[in-house]
């Protein structure tokens, strides 16, 4: 169940963007593609009765991959109509460059084609995360959960990404209110200016107890 601190993304998509949302079982050749938003002609392979079949879906259609429906799964669905939503308003303002659009998850695993590199990796889709995690995570909500969780203060970052115990305990609760993962809300806390950065030396010395003679 959400938090009364979490947006609601599927009512944000639904009731004031128009968009449907739909769970299929996405049945694409590249299985980091979780979700899709549709142009109307673009066809998207999901699993039916006989197997995988392509699907032309109405446009502004936004099916989401149905594993994602899992308890928990919640913060990775939110994040995928967020970005899908965002999609759809980026190409309000660019309508020229209207086009199915594919939420993916990279995986450092698996094997790429450039194209599909070049499309993981493209500004459109780094304006869709950008833009998805500000309707999630707007500076108000941030502030509020800060204020709840961290005493209205900065979260403290040490030097190469390091927190203390119990800052990375505020961040999870912040987090689980947000209804987002841990690494989304540090990005956007980043986004925001609300990380202190302190020297790691100052970690080692003061949280560990290290290197004072």
């Amino acid at each position: 169940m959400l938090r009364s601190a979490a947006f609601d993304i599927e009512g944000f998509a639904t009731q004031y963007l128009g968009l449907t949302i739909v769970y299929e079982n996405i049945a694409e050749e590249d299985k980091t593609k979780i979700g899709f938003l549709s142009d109307g002609k673009t066809p998207l392979k999901v699993l039916r009765n006989n197997g995988p079949s392509a699907v032309v879906f109405p446009v502004n259609t936004v099916v989401i991959d149905r594993f994602l429906q899992r308890n928990s799964e919640s913060a990775r669905r939110r994040f995928t109509i967020a970005h899908e939503a965002a999609h759809y308003i980026l190409n309000m303002h660019v309508p020229m460059q209207m086009e199915a659009c594919y939420k993916s998850e990279y995986d450092s695993e698996s094997s790429y084609s450039f194209e599909d590199q070049s499309r993981i990796f493209s500004l459109n889709e780094s304006f869709a995360d950008r833009l998805g995690a500000a309707v999630l995570m707007p500076l108000f909500l941030v502030k509020k959960m800060l204020k709840r969780h961290n005493n209205g203060n900065k979260v403290i970052c040490y030097d190469g990404g390091v927190f203390s115990q119990s800052q990375k305990v505020a961040i999870q609760k912040m987090a689980n209110d947000l209804g987002v993962s841990y690494s989304a809300l540090i990005n956007r806390l980043r986004e925001l200016d609300k990380l202190e950065m302190r020297p790691i030396d100052e970690y080692i010395t003061k949280k560990l107890g290290l290197g004072v003679m």
